[in-house]
């Protein structure tokens, strides 16, 4: 059976696509691509799709489900995915997967580190000092990486404090995110007695395909009413929001629709 993966939640577009009997069973990787840009994702995820579904000759219909990064992240950038693996889910009539989008860019820093058992914090930029965010780590039984907190959004130095209670200094802890400059000042003067590793650029990119092997989906019972996890809105975005004249996922859907 073949499976679409996307995330559109940070500063990547990650698309990618696997195949066999997922999420009980084996499968492989077939691609996997990332771009990086000015967060245009809304302009280029159907045409990246396309050219997925063109190298690897599939057709639309041939795809048994999706698997979608669910946020937090950009507000924009969370519900141009849902959306579209939303409207793809119902028109077509297959299952629909959501991942967390913070986990997957885990994922990148869990593989990128050379220290299995560290402590991995993924980081989306929030701005104003804040970070969607959260606590991963590998479960040795389950062979998965797991929250060991919750995700969330919230100032960069309170959520320092935050997971330090759940550590102790013998721990190693990797950062992960697209552009962590503004946070590595912060970093450098918490109060972390902790090894710490800051992993950026596109090595932290998300691996979404890869991804799939070490981290649990969630099938959604009710792709209708399925919402963006988007914890906590920033300033900057609900300002954007109340300028809006009114939310229109009708025609975001029709114009998806009319595309496939």
């Amino acid at each position: 059976m073949k499976y679409l993966v996307l995330d559109t939640a940070g500063e990547a577009l990650a698309i990618g696509a696997i195949e066999g009997e997922y999420p009980n069973g084996s499968w492989q990787i077939l691609a996997q691509q990332t771009l990086i840009g000015a967060r245009k994702h809304g302009e280029t995820l159907a045409a990246v799709i396309d050219s997925t579904l063109k190298v690897l000759n599939w057709r639309a219909r041939e795809v048994a489900a999706l698997i979608v990064g669910c946020g937090p992240g950009s507000f924009t950038g969370v519900r141009i995915g849902i959306t579209y693996a939303k409207t793809w889910a119902q028109f077509n009539q297959v299952p629909l997967y959501t991942v967390s989008s913070l986990g997957l860019l885990a994922v990148s820093g869990w593989i990128a580190n050379a220290i299995p058992s560290s402590f991995i914090v993924p980081v989306i930029d929030g701005r104003r000092g804040t970070a969607y965010t959260g606590l991963y780590r590998y479960h040795q039984e389950k062979q998965q990486l797991i929250a060991v907190l919750p995700d969330t959004h919230c100032d960069f130095d309170v959520w320092l404090d935050t997971i330090q209670s759940h550590l102790v200094p013998t721990d190693s802890i990797v950062f992960v995110g697209h552009s962590l400059e503004p946070f590595e000042e912060i970093i450098e003067s918490s109060a972390l007695q902790q090894e710490t590793t800051v992993i950026q650029g596109w090595g932290s990119q998300p691996r979404v395909a890869e991804a799939m092997n070490w981290l649990t989906s969630e099938r959604v019972d009710d792709i209708a009413t399925l919402a963006p996890n988007y914890t906590q809105q920033t300033l900057a975005e609900r300002e954007w929001q109340a300028a809006q004249p009114g939310d229109q996922p009708s025609d975001e859907r029709e114009s998806l629709i009319d595309r496939y």
